[in-house]
């Protein structure tokens, strides 16, 4: 059996580094909330305060005054004519000339809307908090204790309130309110004019204003949150995050490298900011550049041709490498000629590792054969070919009758050795006189051809002859002018 020397060189190339998920090194709890505004980053935690950072996420300061930093957990955010944050403790807003955060609207929320005078508050213990005089006054509206009540959207010109117990709508800012659907409905986003709602397990959209929803993706586990970036789409869930590149077809879990789940918890809040997807969980605040979820890069390497004696099975193998930074899930390989034998033909291959496929191939007939390697892969080129070339040495030595025969200027000799050595083919008159010499070299094995010249030659009969090794043999040829 013949084995290349790519069979006997395993390499596995591994960054540990690559495609890590980076822990943003702050003092945070449990992060829920995080914006941009004005060119800074802004999050919040649970009971750590409000951090701001005003170099892309490089650095980060703790921004204690007008708060205190441990008496309220940050929410969310929303931005109206000022940046506010929500918190168990009130809703601040920032004064972006003295630094400072200040309490403007005393009750707990864990969301809100606001346009000129016209403020809502989510409570998700009281429910709605309304106020038409920017907080001088206020009523409650929908406050049934077994509703929890999430965000406040405008799409269009009515606002929509999710819930655990069904979706509201508003056709009058808040005033009064109607349930036009009982599902269950954690956040709401608006994409390309369309509304699209995260339930449950499941990701749907709108064309009717909220009344029914049609099922755009089941995700299997609870998801928390959505956003685009670029053109990749990012979901959150309980267990995973998914990711779908533009035209992609699927979603696809991108898990590699993820630190170890918090209280069971992969994470909640996204958030997009220059090159890097930030995820708040129970662990704090991460990072990723969003390069690395990518689509698996798939690179083929080997020897595109070799040998073989025909009465071997031959073994070689090829190399499949990830050069993306997802996990690179090859589900096929087949093979164009039956006579090529793929051992095993499914890998999960992590980024930056590389595998070899071992292959036999089992000779019929001496000569050239090859095969196009197919390889199914969840890359964007979803099969990739790889083309491998073999000649097959015969196993005997032969020297053919020359043709043409009888000849008048050229005839061909074909003969084979089955090995490298060195060959000797000459030719003799009638009289067993050498007279000239065709080949005197060290030549490959396997089959040759070459031509004799008869133009120093009369009519008659002659001989050639061939020495290889201990191969002899002698034919006749006959020329005719």
């Amino acid at each position: 059996m013949k084995i290349s020397h790519l069979n006997v060189i395993y390499f596995i190339l591994t960054s540990m580094l690559w495609g890590q998920w980076e822990k943003v090194p702050l003092d945070l709890g449990y992060p829920n909330a995080i914006i941009e505004y004005k060119d800074k980053i802004y999050i919040g935690g649970g009971f750590k305060g409000i951090y701001i950072s005003e170099d892309d996420g490089n650095s980060w300061t703790v921004m204690k005054e007008g708060i205190i930093a441990n008496s309220f957990e940050t929410n969310s955010f929303f931005i109206s004519d000022g940046l506010y944050a929500c918190t168990t403790a009130g809703v601040y807003k920032l004064n972006e000339i003295n630094k400072i955060w200040e309490k403007v609207f005393e009750y707990s929320a864990f969301s809100m809307y606001k346009k000129d005078e016209n403020v809502i508050i989510v409570n998700n213990n009281i429910g709605l908090i309304i106020s038409n005089d920017n907080g001088q006054t206020w009523k409650f509206e929908k406050n049934d204790p077994y509703i929890i009540y999430f965000n406040i959207i405008k799409f269009r010109s009515q606002l929509y309130c999710t819930s655990n117990a069904g979706l509201f709508r508003s056709n009058d800012s808040g005033e009064t309110w109607e349930k036009i659907n009982s599902g269950y409905f954690r956040k709401l986003f608006i994409e390309d004019s369309i509304l699209y709602a995260l339930q449950g397990w499941n990701l749907t959209k709108t064309f009717d204003d909220g009344y029914t929803w049609i099922e755009v993706q089941y995700f299997y586990n609870s998801i928390f949150d959505y956003l685009k970036y670029d053109n990749k789409k990012i979901v959150s869930s309980f267990e995973k995050i998914y990711c779908k590149i533009e035209n992609d077809s699927e979603w696809r879990p991108v898990l590699q490298n993820f630190p170890d789940k918090i209280n069971g918890e992969i994470g909640k809040a996204l958030f997009a900011h220059d090159k890097y997807l930030y995820l708040c969980n129970g662990n704090g605040l991460w990072r990723k550049q969003f390069s690395d979820f990518d689509l698996p890069a798939i690179k083929i390497s080997g020897l595109e041709k070799d040998s073989c004696n025909i009465d071997e099975i031959f073994t070689n193998n090829f190399f499949i490498q990830n050069e993306g930074f997802d996990t690179l899930d090859i589900s096929n390989i087949v093979s164009s000629n039956p006579n090529f034998t793929i051992i095993e033909t499914k890998y999960n291959i992590p980024p930056g590792d590389a595998f070899g496929v071992l292959f036999k191939y089992y000779p019929n007939n001496a000569g050239t054969d090859s095969t196009t390697f197919m390889v199914y892969s969840n890359t964007k080129d979803s099969v990739i070919n790889y083309t491998f070339n073999i000649y097959v040495i015969p196993s005997v030595y032969y020297m053919h009758q020359n043709y043409p025969n009888p000849f008048n200027a050229w005839t061909k000799i074909d003969y084979s050795i089955s090995k490298p050595e060195f060959v000797s083919i000459n030719i003799y008159n009638s009289l067993g006189q050498q007279i000239q010499t065709i080949a005197n070299e060290l030549q490959s094995g396997g089959k040759h051809s070459l031509y004799c010249n008869s133009e120093k030659l009369a009519s008659g009969v002659y001989y050639y002859s061939i020495n290889s090794g201990k191969f002899y043999d002698v034919k006749k040829m006959l020329i005719l002018k």
